[in-house]
């Protein structure tokens, strides 16, 4: 292929073993292209690391599938949680997240009278339980902020030596609490990385 296109300025890939000893090869071989992790699959990795220990986001999940069974043909149908996936579910748990949190919302006002589309009692019987994790879900929606912010960043502008100056700025008032500071110090150090494999007054993704 390297012989009908050229040599690539940069290889993306998830450091699965199958093509990770040879992109190393390939890179070893030609000095100017660089080996950059694939960003979607870096912060998948942060994101199953950090829940998939979580015991209160098990619960949760859990609970949001028990809670799509019992409401799937019924008048709440509009209101239930998605689809969890088997597999590369850590790739797609924004959906479930965004999905606590505008629940959360919706039952406040239902509360209020603001919002009398469905039943209240109904709702509060087969949703009321999303309020007890309100604390939570403000933590998983300041973690996919923070994960989001970082993938947008490193899609739109790709990497150069200073790059992850600016990534700092834009992350500096998203962490609040002791679990998504790290989780943005850790993006912040691996963008600062990967950064680095930038040749001077050009990106990782071959801008000038």
């Amino acid at each position: 292929m390297a012989s009908r296109t050229g040599i690539p300025r940069e290889i993306i890939g998830d450091h699965g073993s199958d093509l990770k000893s040879g992109i190393e090869k390939f890179c070893k071989k030609h000095q100017d292209t660089c080996y950059v992790y694939d960003i979607k699959h870096k912060t998948a990795s942060v994101l199953k690391r950090v829940l998939g220990k979580d015991e209160t986001w098990q619960e949760f999940t859990q609970l949001a599938a028990q809670t799509k069974r019992k409401v799937q043909q019924t008048q709440l149908a509009a209101l239930a949680p998605p689809n969890q996936r088997t597999k590369a579910r850590y790739m797609n748990v924004d959906i479930l997240i965004q999905w606590g949190l505008k629940i959360d919302i919706f039952i406040e006002k239902q509360k209020r009278g603001l919002n009398q589309e469905f039943d209240q009692k109904q709702v509060e019987e087969k949703f009321g339980w999303v309020t007890g994790f309100r604390e939570d879900i403000k933590e998983w929606g300041e973690l996919l902020d923070i994960v989001t912010t970082t993938e947008n960043f490193v899609r739109m502008q790709g990497l150069c030596a200073d790059s992850y100056l600016e990534l700092e700025k834009l992350l500096s008032d998203q962490a609040h609490t002791e679990q998504t500071i790290k989780v943005r110090e850790e993006l912040l150090n691996f963008v600062r990385e990967e950064s680095s494999k930038a040749k001077p007054r050009r990106s990782a993704f071959g801008k000038q």
